[in-house]
């Protein structure tokens, strides 16, 4: 079975040989290609040789463009640094300005014409036999890297204008990033990684369950109109995720989803002794609709290449998931 039609058949909740394996990358994009992440963000021919080439080094059933959170953040005027090597915001903005916020000109911004003009070159060439997943970052993480978080807000009368306010601002950054789907729909990507990592901003004011899948629909819908499928990255500490992704990604999806189980840092140091692990929760899943992802982007300092390699052979290896 082709990665194409093993990624399809997933996410279709069919029966598959194996779960597909779609890791995200952090360092490892660097590995073959060579250069610096910075080089490599910035360039939208050098991202698409990277990708390219860290799909054939890590043998991923699709590419999945870097999780990167201050890439939206960067358009709407935060300024970021590169002295980690990752880009990292330095200085964050008092408010979110207006004139900004319209999306033609938003998306001029930063580095997103970077990332889009390499997704349509992936798509054009690596995207005739691979699902090809873009990466947004979540309107709660967006929320913090651009405006951090929020202080205490004081009486009760205080804290329903701040809850206002809040959503007010959230809305407004999924009617961007509503923008920025479509325009991942016409460069051809096969889905959408939403990435929200963190906490939401200040408790007092925070969105609850209902208001985050209210917040979450204008998002949802434009990936499924474009006939794109949606996963959910939801790593935020003190809230659940939002209904209507097709997949989350996690170490306990909700059960009606499917599921992205994450592998950790741990894993490949010893891929034979955990694999019974894995398949024991896969298996708790019915084997249908799982997909193996991992807990954090793959990085050269965390994981050397030869455990990666052995447990990539484990996980591709269709005789370990039958029974």
């Amino acid at each position: 079975m082709t990665s194409r039609d093993l990624v399809k058949w997933t996410f279709q909740r069919r029966s598959v040989p194996r779960p597909p394996w779609l890791p995200l990358v952090g360092t490892y994009l660097t590995r073959v290609e060579g250069g610096t992440t910075a080089e490599v963000l910035t360039d939208p021919g050098r991202l698409h040789q990277a990708l390219h080439g860290t799909q054939q080094l890590l043998r991923a059933d699709a590419i999945v463009f870097p999780l990167d959170p201050t890439l939206e953040a960067e358009a709407l005027g935060a300024k970021i640094g590169w002295e980690t090597g990752l880009p990292v915001v330095e200085q964050r903005l008092k408010d979110f300005p207006e004139a900004s916020m319209v999306p033609e000109r938003w998306m001029e911004q930063g580095r997103v014409q970077v990332i889009l003009e390499a997704a349509h070159r992936t798509c054009q060439i690596e995207g005739r036999h691979l699902p090809v997943f873009a990466s947004v970052t979540g309107p709660v993480t967006v929320f913090s890297q651009v405006l951090g978080s929020v202080g205490e807000v004081g009486d009760d009368a205080r804290k329903v204008q701040a809850h206002q306010e809040m959503m007010a601002r959230l809305e407004m950054l999924v009617r961007a990033l509503v923008q920025l789907v479509k325009a991942y729909a016409e460069a051809g990507v096969a889905g959408i990684v939403v990435n929200e990592v963190g906490s939401v901003p200040n408790a007092q004011a925070a969105p609850g369950d209902s208001d985050l899948t209210k917040l979450y629909r204008p998002l949802w819908n434009a990936i499924k109109f474009h006939n794109m499928w949606a996963v959910m990255r939801w790593h935020v500490a003190n809230a659940k995720p939002p209904a209507g992704a097709d997949a989350v990604t996690g170490t306990d999806p909700p059960a009606r989803s499917i599921a992205g189980l994450e592998i950790g840092t741990s894993f490949w140091a010893d891929p034979e002794a955990n694999m019974p692990t894995l398949h024991a929760q896969v298996r708790q899943r019915g084997q249908k609709g799982v997909f193996l992802t991992t807990v954090e982007p793959l990085n050269q300092e965390d994981v050397l290449l030869s455990g990666l390699l052995n447990g990539i052979d484990c996980l591709q290896t269709e005789a370990r998931w039958l029974g």
